[in-house]
C-alpha cells in the first residue's frame, strides 16, 4: 500500500485548537485535537482520490509568541518523531530568542515575504529533509527555519529574493537534509546567520 503525506498545522491558543492542512486545502476549528485530526486526514484522503488508511499526517504545533499573533513558532510534533524530545527542548529556546531579540524579527520579516503580516518561525534539525520544510510553505505564508549549529541558530528562509542562491544551483535536491543547506551556503548567511533560498 502506498502512503501518502499530508501535513497539517495546530494553531494552539489556551485550550482552542485551529487545525488546517499546509498542503492540502482544510480548515476547522475545534476544541478536540483528536477529532480534528481524523477530519484532516479524511479530507486529505479526499483531495488525493485514496483510502483515510493511506494517509499518514504530519502534525505541527503552532503557538503565538505574544498576544499579537504576528510571530508564530511552528515545531514538529509527531510522538513517532525520533527528535522530539529535543524539539521540545529546542522550542523555549527559539522563541524566548525570538521575544527578546526584535531586531532579529524584522531582519526575518525583511528575508521573507512576511512584511507586517503573521511570519511563521520553524525550529528545525539539521537531518530534517528539504521537503519537509518546503512542504510546510503555505500560499501566501512566510515561514523561516531556524536549526541550532553547534551553539548558533543558523536562519534558512525559502523565498524568491534576487539574487538568492536556488536549491538547484547548490546542487541539492528535495531529497537532501537541511544540515547540508546550511553547510553550503555558511558562509554566504548575513551577520545573524539569516540566508534567503529562492526557487522553492
Amino acid at each position: 500500500m502506498n502512503t501518502h503525506e499530508a501535513h497539517v498545522t495546530q494553531r494552539i491558543s489556551g485550550e482552542e485548537c485551529a487545525t488546517r492542512g499546509i498542503d492540502f486545502d482544510f480548515t476547522t476549528e475545534t476544541r478536540d485535537r483528536a477529532a480534528a485530526l481524523r477530519d484532516a486526514t479524511a479530507a486529505a484522503a479526499a483531495a488525493r482520490g485514496v483510502a483515510p488508511s493511506e494517509v499518514a499526517l504530519k502534525v505541527h504545533d503552532e503557538i503565538p509568541l505574544d498576544d499579537s499573533g504576528s510571530v508564530v513558532v511552528r515545531v514538529y510534533r509527531d510522538p513517532e518523531d525520533d527528535h522530539l524530545d529535543l524539539r521540545n527542548l529546542m522550542v523555549p529556546r527559539l522563541t524566548k530568542a525570538l521575544a527578546a531579540d526584535r531586531d532579529l524579527v524584522r531582519a526575518l520579516r525583511g528575508a521573507t515575504t512576511a512584511g507586517d503580516g503573521e511570519l511563521i518561525v520553524t525550529m528545525a534539525l539539521p537531518d530534517d529533509r528539504l521537503s519537509d520544510c518546503l512542504a510546510q510553505i503555505g500560499d501566501d505564508q512566510a515561514v523561516a527555519f531556524g536549526m541550532l549549529d553547534n551553539g548558533r541558530v543558523r536562519w534558512r528562509v525559502f523565498a524568491d529574493v534576487p539574487g538568492a542562491p536556488t536549491v538547484a544551483s547548490l546542487d541539492l535536491t528535495a531529497a537532501h537534509p537541511l544540515g547540508e543547506l546550511v553547510r553550503v551556503t555558511a558562509r554566504a548567511e548575513d551577520e545573524r546567520g539569516i540566508l534567503s533560498v529562492s526557487d522553492r
